[in-house]
């Protein structure tokens, strides 16, 4: 809080009896006011020369008291001429004894420091202690009582409130009434109606309204009556009313049975047809002649020393000279040739289905129905002229470790070691998702094998 710091005067005439060991000597020379007592950061010192303040707390000074070498708790800063804190009092200095006094401007008190702490002394204005309230002295003796005031003026009342119509007046009259209930002379309180205002011009004529909806005719229709609604626009539209057949009756009681009809004559029955005799059981008959053998797929075939010129994805080419089948498929980068076979020991088994396969429940095609020699499958090629599915070798009615892979209208293949036939076995398609579901048509396919 804001004090004032009392310069240290040492005086040899002091009182014995106090703690204090200084008085204060009141000249204009001396200057023993402080502004301030720090107690924590919120106390924000000023910048005036000579501004002087107690430290209590150096722990949480205001950043404005900057930094002041050596300060310790109680100790009294001055702001000096170059614009700085410094020590003015050492608390803790064997110079500085015990009773030095300050005053509090901010309270108007004084402060003196015992050796340890600063305590309050009181109030700067000086004077002793306020003296204890006196007794209370004795109640007085009752005043005269005042002489009676004059009798006010009886008021009255007011009764019988009415109109008055005088030309184009409504004029209020009233009659005094007094307390006795007896009534005295009327009154008029004037006129009370108003003057007439100025009669409004008349408004403007509403627009017109709108022209109603009619009705052009009504009929009924499964028992519903409907009417057909014309429009102001010259447009119409039928609505329809509701049902005008009332509910059905109860029905009618059944009426008597009627009698029964003659009998007719029967007619006459015919004779008993004779068995006839069973016949001999045919010869069996001659074998059908061994049907035409079906066309051949729309996979090429090619057998020369060189590659076709102008192959297509999936056909195949055999090398005469060399002993090797190649198919020519794109590898992701590019369309090319690639070998599937290189033993002389090779063969390619090739056909093709020519018709819709129906989807979307599997389909198997049987490729090879014998097979005499143990057989290794290590080419397969499959295409469709539209659509596509999913195809799957299949090995004596059992799908093999080979994977199941998507094919269309480009083709596709597989190749290395796709399954082993046993010598007896057979192997099949077996076609799965197919899209458009559930049609695909004219599948072709080829595939390579060693036995």
């Amino acid at each position: 809080m804001p004090i004032t710091l009392i310069d240290i005067i040492k005086q040899s005439s002091r009182d014995p009896t106090s703690q204090f060991h200084f008085f204060l000597l009141d000249s204009a020379d001396i200057n023993f006011k402080v502004q301030g007592i720090q107690e924590d950061s919120s106390l924000n010192p000023g910048s005036t020369l000579g501004y002087k303040y107690i430290v209590t707390d150096t722990g949480n000074l205001n950043a404005n008291f900057g930094s002041i070498t050596g300060v310790g708790n109680n100790d009294i800063v001055i702001f000096n001429s170059s614009e700085a804190y410094e020590i003015l009092m050492d608390a803790d200095s064997p110079k500085s004894q015990a009773g030095t006094i300050v005053f509090n401007e901010g309270d108007s008190k004084f402060y003196g420091f015992d050796g340890t702490d600063w305590l309050e002394l009181g109030s700067g204005a000086g004077g002793g202690a306020t003296g204890a309230t006196g007794a209370t002295g004795a109640t007085g003796a009752t005043g005269a009582t005042g002489a009676t005031g004059a009798t006010g003026v009886t008021g009255y009342g007011i009764t019988n409130p009415r109109l008055l119509t005088v030309g184009n007046e409504e004029r209020l009259l009233i009659d005094q009434l007094f307390p006795d209930g007896s009534t005295g002379a009327s009154y008029d309180l004037g006129n009370v109606k108003g003057t007439d205002g100025e009669a409004a011009s008349q408004g403007n004529t509403g627009a017109t309204g709108a022209t109603g909806t009619g009705i052009s005719y009504a009929f009924v229709e499964d028992g519903d009556l409907k009417v057909v609604l014309v429009f102001p626009d010259g447009t119409d539209r039928e609505d329809n009313v509701g049902s005008v057949i009332g509910p059905q009756g109860n029905t009618g009681a059944t009426g008597a049975t009627g009698a029964t009809g003659a009998t007719g004559a029967q007619g006459d029955q015919g004779p008993a047809g004779n068995d006839g005799v069973d016949g001999n059981t045919g010869a069996t008959g001659a074998t059908g002649a061994t049907g035409a053998t079906g066309g051949t797929g729309f996979v090429s075939i090619t057998f020369s020393n060189t590659g076709p010129s102008s192959p297509q994805l999936g056909d195949l080419w055999f090398n005469e000279s060399e002993g090797f089948l190649s198919v020519y498929i794109n590898d992701g980068d590019s369309n090319q040739w690639v070998e599937i076979s290189s033993k002389q020991g090779s063969q390619l088994s090739t056909s093709s289905y020519t018709n819709l396969i129906e989807g979307p429940l599997d389909q198997t095609y049987v490729v090879d129905p014998y097979a005499v020699k143990t057989r290794y499958i290590k080419f397969f090629y499959i295409k469709s002229e539209t659509g596509g599915a999913t195809a799957q070798l299949q090995v004596s009615g059992i799908n093999p470790s080979q994977t199941a892979f998507s094919f269309g209208v480009t083709g596709a293949s597989q190749t290395g070691n796709l399954a082993t036939i046993p010598a007896g076995g057979t192997i099949g398609i077996i076609l799965t998702d197919v899209i458009p579901s559930p049609k695909t048509s004219d599948v072709s396919y080829s595939i390579g094998f060693e036995q």
